[in-house]
């Protein structure tokens, strides 16, 4: 099976994650939730989510919520494109290991942004 990326629109959180996939080449079903029609309240999202919240992915029946440990698996599932740097002092420099900083960020960091343009061969000025 596939990887799956449930997520929805306007969501930061699954906007983080997609883009980490992206960034790192993976193949995944997108699985679009929407909020208005209560998709993060049936009973089978609740069983992957417990919160009723995107990001979650599942991955041969591993299931995993919350974006910063879904992008932490997805970096050591495939570990040929790192998103928190080569090493330790890069890892720390973009914050993972600051719980504070996972805390408070909510955004992927401009170079991330940037490696998503340059791999996906985009222009910057073209997406909103």
């Amino acid at each position: 099976m596939a990887l799956e990326i449930f997520w929805g629109s306007g969501s930061p959180f699954s906007w983080r994650v997609l883009l980490g996939a992206e960034i790192k080449g993976l193949a995944y079903e997108s699985r679009l939730l929407e909020f208005s029609k209560g998709h993060m309240k049936t009973l089978e999202f609740l069983q992957m989510n417990p919160r009723g919240r995107v990001p979650v992915i599942r991955d041969d029946g591993f299931v995993l919520f919350e974006s910063l440990p879904i992008l932490e698996y997805l970096d050591a599932k495939s570990p040929e494109v790192p998103l928190f740097g080569e090493d330790e002092r890069e890892g720390a420099a973009f914050g993972k290991s600051s719980p504070s900083s996972k805390a408070i960020s909510a955004r992927p960091s401009s170079s991330s942004r940037l490696a998503f343009f340059e791999r996906s061969g985009r222009d910057r000025r073209d997406v909103p």
